[in-house]
């Protein structure tokens, strides 16, 4: 499991239609009773309890959460004219959600304490017109309250704005909370989970960021799969002063995040918190290496794990057993190479420079070195510190063959981060050079797009019908991207998202014959993807170059193709290039991924176009249906009194993992009829794929 400080992007600051201060009399009375009418309210054997609500009582209306259980104590109120309709509202225990992983997504730092989670929901899709009291209890948090405006305490909080059809995560800061007799009351208008919390730093603002986790009640964890944690037996290696622990968890059921914490002994706080970037595959979470400086007394390091899943469930193991370690750690720092990592003589690549590419990707290049021992190089980043080698599999790595200049670009970073690279030499036996670094850099370039602000860009967007100029144009953010019948585009096209990339309707998109260059976590072609010029005889195919790190679907008839274009009375175009990349590859029945050359016209001896090459790489798996094809075909000859040549098949090339059904032609054109006939243009390679 490889971890990395998380970093927080777009956490907004807003009233969230609170009370700028509510310290004023409180609709609950110390001992927990309310001044106001109480609901008549009906309770299962979960502990779940249900009012119906008036929106004609001009009263304030309460309910009382079970008498028994962690929440007792805990209470709603509505103010006449609150709601809008009537409604039952329902009050119940919700599984905790206040941990390290909110407090690193909400760039908060860690959470220390916490009370149980109370979730207040409505049959209704609504929201309150008017803030409505909710009283909650603030035990399990309660030895580290403090009746001061500037203390550590707040209110968690994860609900639905209904009538934005969104769900936040946040939190609301001391001084809108009222702490009396036990409990915290505050205002809201939204139904959702809330919790008492005590945080690492003193919070001043109330701050909330969209959040897909659902909300999960202690009811419904009840029906779930258990979810049971075996923590193996750590080691400590003296070379690599790395302490390492295996661990497996059962019971999730989607991708989770996880934060490990790491500690002398079980009574103290945790002297380091290290998180996953985000949200990783359960089949991840196989181990925990944790490296380690040296110092002058032995020690004994103890680890707990907590991890949060994409459907809302929460986790925290039990402590793994005593790590003993020679000499104790100090600060997590980076230890010096070992010097048996380091190849005696290899040289430095020369003159690493890293330079902003867009918000989510950095340009990396560097030179030669003069060694003739150099057969490859390895580049490896990671946010915080520089890595200390290019030993391993940590800090990203990724190797380059041959000895010449590398030009790259680093993709899929988190916007507004640090990132720090090292470049090493390689050579045949496998050794790496010490390597050179950089000094840091961070990207703040802005979101960019046509027809997208920044925060949609950062969100969901949609373009459709781009305007058609010859401008280049790049597209980058931090959400997800869809493109609509935009048909055409003259320039070429660069796309970078965090998010999904999807093209959709009937037109789906096109570049007039320019080059689209796509990176996103998946990408859905629910519509033809083309960069050709559809009108205009003859021309030649655009590039499309896609890489995604989950999955690139093509749904049912939809084609990707940089084919050339038919000739009228002149040659075929030639057929661009298409690079798939991806974890899964689905290409469901019917879809085609084509750059056929194209067709030329009658007249004396005018050639068919060449078929550009179609290269895919898939390493995770294929889902194939029968019926779908990938085509490199020439183009046929033309027709006249001197048969036209057929242009040459392209290769298709299919590394890694390969597909079971689809049907792979890179035949060459055949020759137009003339006197002589033209020749069958030579078919091209393939490899990786069944063939016609």
């Amino acid at each position: 499991m490889r971890y990395l400080t998380n970093s927080v992007i777009g956490i907004g600051v807003l009233a969230l239609g609170l009370s700028s201060c509510i310290r004023g009399p409180s609709l609950f009375k110390q001992d927990g009773s309310t001044v106001a009418s109480t609901i008549a309210a009906v309770e299962d054997s979960d502990g779940v309890v249900t009012g119906q609500f008036s929106a004609a009582s001009g009263q304030t209306q309460t309910l009382s959460a079970s008498t028994t259980g962690e929440i007792a104590g805990s209470q709603v109120a509505f103010p006449a004219g609150a709601l809008a309709i009537n409604t039952n509202i329902t009050i119940e225990q919700g599984i905790s959600f206040a941990g390290a992983n909110t407090g690193s997504s909400l760039g908060i730092g860690t959470v220390d304490a916490a009370g149980p989670s109370v979730v207040i929901t409505s049959s209704e899709a609504i929201d309150a017109g008017s803030p409505f009291t909710l009283q909650i209890p603030t035990t399990g948090a309660s030895l580290a309250l403090a009746d001061d405006t500037d203390s550590r305490t707040v209110i968690l909080f994860k609900y639905k704005v209904a009538a934005e059809g969104k769900s936040y995560l946040g939190i609301i800061p001391r001084d809108q909370i009222v702490l009396e007799g036990g409990y915290a009351s505050f205002e809201t208008k939204y139904f959702g989970a809330y919790q008492v919390s005590i945080t690492e730093t003193v919070i001043k603002e109330v701050k909330r960021i969209e959040s897909d986790v659902p909300i999960v009640t202690k009811a419904a964890e009840k029906k779930l799969v258990p979810i049971v944690w075996d923590i193996g037996t750590g080691s400590y290696g003296i070379a690599n002063h790395e302490m390492r622990i295996p661990i497996n968890v059962t019971g999730f059921k989607t991708d989770v995040m996880c934060s490990a914490f790491v500690h002398k002994n079980k009574s103290s706080a945790p002297f380091y918190v290290d998180s996953t970037s985000g949200y990783e595959p359960l089949s991840e979470i196989d181990d925990y290496d944790y490296r380690l400086d040296l110092e002058s007394e032995a020690m004994t390091l103890y680890v707990r794990f907590e991890c949060t899943s994409r459907d809302g469930r929460h986790s925290l193991s039990q402590w793994s057993e005593g790590v003993a370690v020679p000499k104790g750690p100090g600060k997590p720092v980076i230890p010096t190479i070992p010097e048996e990592s380091v190849s005696s003589g290899l040289a430095d690549p020369g003159s690493l420079v890293v330079t902003s590419h867009n918000r989510i990707s950095m340009n990396v290049t560097w030179s030669t070195p003069s060694s003739s021992d150099v057969v490859g190089y390895r580049l490896v980043y990671a946010t915080g510190t520089h890595p200390a080698s290019c030993e391993g599999t940590q800090n990203n790595p990724i190797d380059y063959d041959g000895a010449t200049n590398i030009t790259d670009v680093v993709r899929n970073l988190t916007p507004g981060t640090e990132y720090f690279f090292r470049v090493c030499s390689k050579d045949t036996s496998g050794n790496f050079s010490k390597g050179i670094f950089d000094q840091g850099h961070t990207d703040t370039t802005a979101p960019s797009g046509i027809g997208c602000t920044a925060g949609q860009l950062d969100s969901n967007c949609t373009i459709a019908d781009l305007s058609s100029t010859s401008t280049d144009l790049a597209i980058s953010g931090a959400g997800n991207l869809t493109i609509s019948n935009t048909t055409a585009y003259q320039g070429n096209i660069t796309i970078d998202m965090l998010g999904d990339v999807t093209i959709d309707g009937y037109e789906g998109f096109s570049t007039d014959g320019s080059d689209i260059r796509i990176t996103a976590k998946n990408v859905y072609i629910n519509g033809d993807l083309k960069s050709y010029k559809e009108y205009e005889y003859g021309t030649n195919g655009g590039s499309i170059d896609i890489y995604a790190g989950g999955e690139i679907n093509v749904t049912a008839a939809m084609m990707v193709s940089a084919s050339g274009i038919n000739g009228l009375s002149g040659a075929g175009g030639n057929g661009g290039n298409i690079l798939l990349t991806t974890n899964e590859l689905t290409i469901a029945s019917g879809a085609r991924i084509v750059v056929n050359g194209g067709n030329a016209g009658s007249g004396g001896g005018n050639v068919g176009g060449d078929a550009g090459g179609i290269y895919i790489d898939v390493w995770g798996s294929w889902d194939d249906s029968s019926g779908s094809y990938i085509k490199a075909m020439g183009g046929i000859g033309g027709d006249g009194s001197v048969g036209g040549n057929g242009g040459y098949g392209g290769d298709i090339m299919i590394s890694d993992q390969e597909p079971s059904n689809v049907t792979c032609n890179a035949s060459g054109g055949t020759g137009g009829t003339g006197s002589p006939n033209g020749t069958v243009g030579v078919d091209g390679s393939i490899v990786g794929c069944g063939a016609i």
